[in-house]
């Protein structure tokens, strides 16, 4: 007899903790732009929300929002307002309301450890130290005067030095303060983003008030950014982790008070070894929910790691039996330690910063005409991906195979951070004008060439969009896949088992079809890379190749 189709993504969420969610990355200028004026807005996200739930998402976690100079946002000028290309606070209360009606939570990325140089307190700062007497002039140490930060508390806000000496304890990069004596450190090497002194109290302070704000506006995560470099970072190697381990903890804590479900996934370390390092060990030493496993993203493709290999098995040479069982077999191992840590799993396939892993699967079509092949790989890697325990964070444009490797030089990670190809033109975003040819950043003609834009994927059932579409809501209906760790991992013949607690789950990684005895099992749901029905004769089933199915006794 043959199953019930699953093409009428008729799904029951059944998700019963508000920490996991089905995350959907939206690089807010290139999503979706709700009043031609070229550049993409929150209220195109409010716009939507209905594609976003459909789709089966549950969590959106928003690249930075807040008044800044730069495209990208990152260099915040003030926490409290929106920056005008994206609306006001009415538009993101707004943007909360909608979200909270459909079930999806909403995160914010939040920069902490540095501000624009156009921060008010900065720009106060800095004209002390230019211009008044009391301040002009350093300290025996190189450090502002006492008598400087009594009348000018501004200055200790932020790490100043005099020029030609270094600061003492720790520091990221630093950069010449005009018409002064002074450097400030900053985040990033030629960059205005000014690092806060976060061991000044009244710096804390005003994160807390921050943190309070935007909670009590309904907020219900964050994600923080580059949080290896709070107090210094590995490139400078002065680094003091037990301060950051401190603040992160204290972060955690203060959040958890106000929203006991509130949920903080973190930036960093990118090598995920060093969440394990004695000198860091910020798994077992900090309180937060997440730390994201670039281990597992297309980051790691091209490196020579098992866990790399996930982002790989679109390769003709990659996707084996073996390496399947080798992408499981990693997600067992690695799912002791987070559970031993009681840490939620944060993975990723692509992102802002590490270009995306559409061109990986486009690129590995090599030799003849392999669309079939990378196309079913692309899908059975996110099937695998999302199998893990934790939360998936899909990068908009991601689910209809949008392409962007970065490139060297300048504004490289321009081409990751492209409009979404929406089938009306008029919806897309400018690309991000960063100066220069930005012709070299659109890869647009690669995905609408290889895989169609979003109108033509939603009419295929056998698109990319369709089976992520049918992933992401499945796993609504099964909390076990998300909740649970991987144990019990067998293979025979390519047909491999495990479970996710109370759950049997059975794959065949095999590229022909198989038959699997059901015995006493019965099947909850299951995954086909086209969609159609399973057939079942007896208590067996026949299996397609890549196809996955779920079992409850």
């Amino acid at each position: 007899m043959g199953l019930t189709s699953c093409q009428n993504y008729d799904y029951e969420d059944n998700y019963v903790s508000h920490k996991y969610a089905n995350y959907y990355h939206i690089f807010v200028p290139s999503f979706r732009d709700s009043n031609n004026d070229g550049i993409g807005d929150l209220e195109g996200v409010i716009d939507s929300l209905d594609y976003l739930y459909d789709l089966g998402i549950t969590g959106i976690y928003l690249s930075p929002i807040f008044e800044a100079n730069s495209y990208h946002k990152y260099d915040a000028i003030d926490f409290y307002k929106i920056d005008k290309d994206f609306g006001d606070m009415n538009t993101l209360s707004k943007l909360l309301r909608k979200s909270h009606e459909k079930g999806i939570n909403v995160m914010l990325d939040m920069a902490f450890n540095h501000v624009s140089t156009s921060n008010d307190n900065f720009k106060i700062a800095e004209k002390a130290l230019q211009s008044d007497s009391v301040c002009k002039t350093p300290g025996t140490d190189g450090r502002p005067s006492a008598e400087c930060v009594e009348k000018y508390p501004e200055v200790d806000f932020f790490r100043f030095i005099q020029s030609g000496k270094q600061l003492p304890d720790y520091s990221n990069y630093l950069a010449p303060l005009n018409k002064s004596q002074y450097m400030y450190e900053t985040f990033s090497q030629g960059s205005n983003m000014a690092d806060y002194n976060l061991e000044n109290p009244k710096v804390r302070e005003m994160i807390d008030e921050v943190i309070t704000y935007y909670i009590d506006l309904g907020v219900d995560g964050f994600r923080l950014d580059a949080i290896t470099s709070y107090f210094g970072n590995s490139s400078s190697g002065i680094q003091d982790f037990d301060k950051e381990k401190e603040f992160l903890n204290h972060i955690e804590e203060f959040s958890l008070n106000l929203n006991p479900n509130f949920y903080i996934v973190c930036e960093g370390p990118w090598d995920s070894a060093s969440l394990y390092t004695e000198s860091a060990n910020l798994m077992k030493e900090t309180t937060i929910d997440s730390y994201f496993s670039f281990d597992t993203s297309g980051y790691r493709a091209s490196r020579n790691h098992v866990s790399g290999i996930v982002s790989s098995l679109t390769y003709p040479n990659k996707l084996t039996v073996e390496n399947v069982f080798k992408v499981l077999e990693y997600e067992e191992k690695d799912g002791d330690r987070i559970k031993e840590n009681n840490k939620i799993q944060a993975s990723f396939f692509s992102n802002h910063d590490v270009g995306r892993i559409g061109s990986q699967f486009v690129n590995s079509a090599s030799g003849g005409n392999q669309k079939d092949n990378y196309l079913d790989g692309a899908k059975f890697s996110y099937a695998l991906q999302n199998l893990s325990q934790g939360n998936f964070f899909l990068y908009y444009g991601d689910e209809i195979g949008m392409t962007g490797t970065l490139q060297s030089g300048d504004y490289q990670d321009t081409i990751a951070r492209q409009p979404f190809l929406w089938h009306d033109e008029k919806l897309r975003p400018d690309i991000p004008n960063v100066g220069g040819d930005l012709s070299r950043f659109d890869t647009s003609a690669i995905t609408l060439e290889q895989y169609g834009d979003l109108e033509a994927q939603q009419k295929d059932e056998n698109s990319l969009h369709n089976y992520i579409k049918r992933l992401l809501n499945l796993k609504k209906e099964l909390p076990q896949l998300s909740e649970n760790f991987v144990t019990n991992l067998t293979q025979d013949d390519g047909v491999i088992t495990f479970n996710k607690g109370d759950l049997t789950v059975v794959i065949n990684a095999n590229t022909t079809d198989r038959t699997y005895s059901l015995g006493e099992m019965k099947i909850s749901n299951y995954l086909t890379l086209d969609g159609k029905a399973l057939t079942e004769a007896n208590t067996n089933v026949n299996l397609p190749k890549y196809s996955i199915i779920f079992l409850t006794e």
